[in-house]
């Protein structure tokens, strides 16, 4: 990202989606030129925005970005204010708030309840005991959807997969982009089934962490969040330790080339019965651990909710940040068992 910045006129109007909130004073320091920059995000805010920086975040008006208002909606509603011929889009703000594990289909929010309402609206989804979207002459079932996007957008990432995902959303997920999507799909299965087989390292009292090194080689770095997920439920993996998962970068990115660049992708998530204890208030969030080891380990979060998070983290970092996010998640619980 940092270095497509480099590549825009300098009246550009950059809209930035899904991450953002939380390099905020970095987006300062690049935007010399004073160009408009538009965040559209749902993390975690890091320091106020700079007159040029415009940030659209539900969590700046006290809502629950994690579970009310997913970037995608955001986007939703601030393409539905630039014009009501971008009212089909909405469609996509419903399909991209269910990939995040959102309830859309239920409306139970203002928000949720908006944007599903202007795609039902105009003919581009319904509820039929679950969320469907219009594609390719017919309604699909999202959770369709969302295995070939998820896939497409991660491990596919540097055979073409974005490209092949978004041309398909635009010109109708048919069944030749399913099939597509399916053999990634079964590639994809029998790497994850292999990963899933090796035991997590322990690290302290509350880690415990894997790194696809020899895994996924040439997946894009979403591949560690989805993998951290499977974790999640494995059989393996002890129920009282975070998961923490480890990417390498790739030196390179689609349409942009090589890239001077050396670093780590670092996923976070929590096994059910952690999350459980989180509720409780037994048990710290992502918000209120994860910032202040980063920063301690020089890595920098682009993304982080109470239930997950990612950061990028400087080669030859990670034992250093292991130990330090220990340390804050047992000083947290210390200081927590005192009041």
């Amino acid at each position: 990202f940092f270095f497509f910045f480099f590549f825009l006129p300098p009246d550009a109007v950059v809209l930035i989606t899904d991450f953002g909130s939380g390099i905020l004073p970095e987006l300062e320091q690049l935007n010399k030129s004073e160009r408009e920059i538009f965040v559209l995000d749902h993390h975690q805010i890091q320091d106020t925005p700079s007159v040029h920086i415009h940030l659209v975040n539900p969590l700046e008006f006290g809502i629950n970005g994690s579970l009310e208002c997913s970037a995608s909606i955001v986007c939703a509603l601030f393409s539905r204010a630039l014009g009501e011929e971008n009212q089909d889009l909405s469609a996509l703000g419903c399909l991209g708030a269910f990939g995040d594990g959102h309830a859309i289909e239920s409306g139970d929010n203002a928000f949720h309840h908006s944007v599903l309402h202007q795609a039902e609206e105009c003919g581009m989804a319904k509820r039929d005991g679950s969320l469907e979207i219009y594609s390719a002459g017919k309604f699909q079932h999202a959770k369709n959807l969302k295995s070939a996007l998820d896939v497409l957008g991660s491990y596919a990432y540097f055979q073409k997969g974005p490209d092949i995902a978004l041309k398909g959303l635009r010109d109708g997920f048919d069944s030749r982009y399913h099939a597509i999507a399916e053999d990634f799909q079964r590639k994809y299965e029998s790497e994850m089934v292999d990963l899933l087989k090796f035991p997590l390292q322990t690290v302290g009292q509350f880690i415990q962490h894997f790194n696809l090194d020899d895994h996924f080689l040439g997946a894009g770095v979403k591949t560690v969040g989805l993998a951290c997920e499977r974790f999640s439920s494995a059989p393996n993996t002890d129920p009282s330790r975070i998961i923490v998962g480890f990417q390498r970068v790739p030196a390179s990115i689609p349409g942009l080339g090589d890239l001077d660049l050396t670093g780590e992708k670092v996923s976070f998530r929590f096994p059910p019965a952690l999350w459980k204890k989180v509720e409780q208030g037994q048990f710290p969030d992502f918000t209120r651990v994860v910032r202040g080891a980063a920063e301690k380990a020089h890595g920098l979060v682009d993304g982080c909710h109470r239930h997950a998070a990612a950061l990028l983290l400087p080669l030859g970092n990670r034992e250093e940040f292991l130990a330090c996010l220990d340390n804050v998640i047992s000083a947290w619980k210390i200081s927590h068992s005192r009041s």
